[in-house]
């Protein structure tokens, strides 16, 4: 598809990309289309690359070893996640030590490696993460919570988080639920679309907005977030976006498509990405 031409040059000088995950590199246990093709031309021209995802049901060090075990380069250290992200919000704001935690097992060891404690009754705050393990009762201990005036804070707003066999609810649709049992709180966001975990990324490897770019399926989120960064944002269409949605005429987008969300370049996968990147087939 034809894509700007400013973008393009963008693009070759990019030394770092921002990778979303699910729906962008791989689907659940499977790579995606054109995955091979994408890390072996980041190697030939020597670009880095973070795998930065909102999904924080498991830990960094849990997705480095399921994307190696996809035959994708994640060595130690190239995994942030949104649950990294809100450990150093918490700390950076000295919101603790007790949390009530809605999310997986590995989310709250993650928290408890890092000092917090969990706590049902007198928390400090209450976190929403991807928790593929909810409970009713704890979804209303978290509204009970939540009601009283606790601190709310969600480690990412994503509805859905794409898998093999489609779409499943994610931490966004759970907050959907809270809203409506707690008379409309809403949570800070700590993940895509706000800036901030780009910008923590990039201080990790001493890469500037300017050298950088991330990839994603979501216009809410990894585009959102690229342009509130400052960095080139680049659409894949293998995950939840689809062409459509990018449709000019705008009686036919969805309400939630908006001029901060459309992104600056946009390809059908990361194999097509990297074809723009040897300079073939950006401007069919």
């Amino acid at each position: 598809m034809k894509q700007n031409a400013e973008s393009l040059q963008r693009l070759s000088n990019v030394r770092c990309f921002l990778l979303d995950m699910d729906g962008t590199v791989n689907l659940g246990n499977r790579p995606l289309n054109g995955a091979s093709k994408f890390f072996a031309t980041l190697s030939q021209k020597g670009i880095s690359h973070i795998f930065l995802t909102n999904n924080s049901s498991r830990t960094a060090a849990e997705y480095e070893r399921k994307l190696s075990s996809m035959g994708l380069p994640a060595g130690p250290g190239s995994v942030y996640t949104s649950g990294d992200a809100t450990i150093e919000y918490l700390k950076r704001n000295n919101i603790g030590p007790k949390l009530f935690v809605l999310g997986t097992r590995s989310l709250r060891k993650r928290f408890e490696d890092e000092g917090f404690v969990m706590n049902d009754t007198t928390p400090s705050a209450v976190i929403l993460g991807f928790d593929m393990e909810l409970t009713y009762d704890r979804v209303r201990t978290a509204c009970r919570l939540i009601s009283s005036g606790v601190r709310y804070i969600a480690t990412h707003p994503d509805l859905v988080c794409p898998v093999e066999e489609g779409f499943i609810p994610d931490a966004g649709s759970i907050a959907e639920m809270i809203a409506a049992g707690t008379n409309g709180k809403r949570p800070v966001i700590i993940g895509k679309p706000e800036p901030g975990i780009i910008t923590a990324a990039l201080d990790r490897i001493g890469i500037n907005p300017e050298q950088a770019a991330v990839v994603g399926d979501r216009l809410y989120t990894d585009i959102a977030a690229g342009k509130r960064a400052n960095v080139l944002s680049i659409l894949v269409l293998s995950g939840e976006t689809t062409l459509d949605m990018l449709s000019p005429d705008e009686k036919n987008q969805p309400q939630s498509i908006i001029k901060s969300e459309y992104p600056d370049l946009v390809f059908n996968d990361i194999g097509e990405l990297a074809d723009a990147l040897d300079g073939e087939k950006s401007n069919e």
